[in-house]
């Protein structure tokens, strides 16, 4: 018998499949017109570019930024249920997999 874990699982596996489906293509297609574009785009030299940060510089440090967010986030949402504890297993409300087993399956099944 499957769990509602169990089951937000596959649809978190199908959600990334149908974007790394998605994604594929795209990166492809920029490919192929970055190249054909290459030989039409003149070389430019503007002193100001030089000191602009590179788009993988840019992407970098906005996804270092979300990773400490999301990092953060889950660190909050484990006190909250943590100081709840008390009450949550008093009702009988606790859940059989505790947060970080949860969490340690979804980083398992990410690195797949």
């Amino acid at each position: 018998m499957s769990t509602i874990t169990d089951n937000i699982s596959k649809v978190q596996e199908q959600i990334l499949d149908a974007l790394n489906q998605v994604q594929e293509p795209v990166v492809s297609l920029v490919r192929k017109l970055s190249e054909a574009a290459e030989e039409r785009v003149p070389e430019l030299e503007l002193s100001v570019v030089e000191k602009l940060p590179t788009a993988q510089e840019i992407l970098d440090q906005h996804f270092a930024f979300a990773q400490q967010l999301v990092k953060n986030q889950q660190e909050f949402a484990n006190a909250v249920i943590e100081a709840a504890k008390p009450v949550t297993e008093k009702a009988g409300v606790t859940p059989k997999t505790t947060v970080k087993s949860t969490a340690k399956k979804a980083k398992t099944a990410a690195a797949a």
